[in-house]
Order: structure tokens, then C-alpha cells, then sequence
């Protein structure tokens, strides 16, 4: 975790907090450990390799690694997976499509 904490600095780690997507944190190791939960990765090279080293797998193909900001539109990208985790629908029916 010591190695994530440069890492974690990166991020908007105050709008997180603000959005509630995130708990306060004080030290520098209580927010890289509520980072690395928010993208449930165990560490900062896991989030380089999915986010910034392969095309991420949404509706269109994008990968971070030559935007100004991959951090924060990752954490963008993450809160949307999580809304839609949360989302209860029923079974996909052709016929009644």
C-alpha cells in the first residue's frame, strides 16, 4: 500500500468525499485504502494495467493513457459501474422486446 500512496494523490479525493462516493479520510493511507476499495484493486499497478493499458470494455472503446486527466474519468467510470451493479432488471425476453 506505501507504493499506491503517490498514486493516490492523482485523484480528486476531496469531489470524491463531496459526492459521497468516498468516506472522509485523514491520513494519507486511510485515503489510498478507501481508493483502492472504491475500484476494488488491490493496488495502483492493477488500476494502470485495466485502465491505461488495454481498451476498457464499455460501449465504446477508450483507453486513458493519453488523456489530461485518466484519473479522474476513471473514478467517473468507476462510479458508473457501481450505479450500475446496483441496477435490478428484469431477464432480457426477445419476444417481448
Amino acid at each position: 500500500m506505501a507504493n499506491s500512496a503517490p498514486w493516490a494523490k492523482h485523484f480528486p479525493f476531496a469531489d470524491m468525499v463531496l459526492k459521497g462516493w468516498l468516506p472522509m479520510g485523514g491520513r494519507e493511507e486511510v485515503k489510498t485504502m478507501a481508493l483502492l476499495q472504491f475500484f476494488g484493486i488491490s493496488g495502483h499497478a492493477a488500476w494502470e494495467d485495466y485502465y491505461c493499458n488495454q481498451e476498457l470494455k464499455v460501449a465504446f472503446r477508450i483507453s486513458l493513457r493519453h488523456t489530461k486527466e485518466p484519473h479522474a474519468i476513471s473514478a467517473w467510470l468507476r462510479r458508473g459501474e457501481l450505479q450500475a451493479s446496483e441496477l435490478h432488471a428484469p431477464a432480457y425476453d426477445e419476444a417481448e422486446f
